[in-house]
């Protein structure tokens, strides 16, 4: 079991502690998902570095194919190498706290069967969460009632998993906002919201804010994309709505045949919060890589693109290198939010103008924020 404890606002950004065991967690974080780790391995076999990732909370993310949740619901029998699958994933993820995402098609109807299904999947794994799933578009009355009946069977199982609602931001914005205070209604400790373009779903993004933004909840966002305005990064943009922790997003290729396209290296980089190429990075930093991370230590770029290309494990260390680089700019965000200087902090850095003007309104030229 653990708890969120809200400790500063900075205008609209949070900074708490998710305290678990004896253990506490600041936040705002990135947070460690399956897909990375699988990376990092890879990193790691191939003796090239060795990537420890030091994200203290691990999201275990799985892609479940309509036809999938159909024969778990018609066979329960047949969930068991599943449930094997993420429960030896659970494993790996050693003393972090665990969470488990499933990604179900917007169009497939998670009916009540479905969410019990995959409730009871859940409770036979070790996870600090069990998520519950939402139909999509439901009303209150009917959010609440499978709430409660999830809760009452988390509770009945005697598990101490947390129950962890898992809602949509592109749903209708006055559902949304009434299931944000179901929440709170029934004191849930952790809510996981699925990431929708800021956009379009701007409303939504707003009822966080307005109904969240003060209380003890851990807010967590799972299926984010890496990039919004060409080039900055979406994740570091989370916070100014109110949010947590993030986990990016690990979905399947479609079936059949496509065309690979090429697309040109860019690396995370911290000090702008963008995704650069080797020709803005040798502008900005020369050979130097600007990170100490295990994939980057003792390396110039042009060695790091030379030697992880060659083994043919580039996007691999592209991908460590921006989970460790990320996960440590977080932690130095918090220090922003707590001495209420996250704006500041914003200002240092050039990828983050174009999205918090663009959804935001905000100039952050304008030296009169506070």
């Amino acid at each position: 079991m653990f708890n969120f404890k809200l400790e500063a606002i900075d205008g609209s950004v949070r900074a708490g502690v998710v305290k678990e065991a004896g253990y506490s967690i600041p936040t705002p974080m990135r947070v460690l998902n399956s897909n990375e780790l699988e990376h990092s391995k890879k990193v790691n076999t191939s003796g090239l570095a060795r990537f420890t990732a030091p994200h203290p909370v691990f999201e275990i993310t799985k892609y479940l194919w309509p036809s999938t949740v159909n024969t778990f619901v018609k066979n329960g029998a047949a969930s068991y190498g599943f449930q094997k699958q993420i429960e030896d994933i659970s494993n790996k993820a050693g003393q972090r706290i665990t969470l488990f995402h499933p990604i179900l098609d917007r169009g497939l109807d998670i009916n009540d069967r479905i969410n019990d299904v995959i409730t009871e999947m859940q409770l036979q794994i070790n996870t600090d969460a069990i998520a519950i799933l939402d139909r999509y578009n439901s009303n209150p009355l009917q959010f609440e009632d499978r709430l409660t009946k999830s809760i009452r069977s988390i509770e009945k199982a005697d598990s101490p998993a947390e129950p962890m609602p898992i809602l949509r931001l592109d749903t209708d914005d006055r559902l949304f906002g009434e299931k944000l205070k179901i929440l709170l209604k029934h004191g849930i400790k952790i809510a996981n919201l699925i990431y929708a373009p800021i956009k379009q779903n701007f409303q939504n993004y707003t009822n966080v804010l307005k109904h969240l933004k003060e209380e003890d909840i851990w807010i967590h966002m799972s299926e984010l994309g890496r990039t919004t305005c060409k080039n900055s990064s979406l994740i570091h943009l989370m916070p100014m709505f109110g949010i947590d922790s993030f986990a990016m997003k690990s979905r399947p290729l479609p079936i059949g045949k496509f065309e690979k396209k090429f697309k040109a290296i860019k690396r995370f980089d911290a000090g702008t919060l963008g995704h650069i190429t080797p020709d803005m990075h040798k502008k900005l930093y020369g050979e130097d890589l600007n990170c100490d991370c295990f994939v980057d230590d003792g390396r110039t770029l042009t060695s790091f693109i030379d030697e992880f290309n060659g083994a043919e494990l580039l996007k691999s260390a592209l991908i460590c290198h921006e989970t460790y680089s990320s996960y440590e700019e977080f932690r130095l965000s918090r220090t922003k939010i707590v001495r209420k200087a996250y704006y500041d902090y914003l200002r240092q850095k050039q990828y983050a103008y174009a999205p918090i003007k663009k959804f935001l309104n905000i100039d952050l030229k304008n030296k009169s924020l506070t």
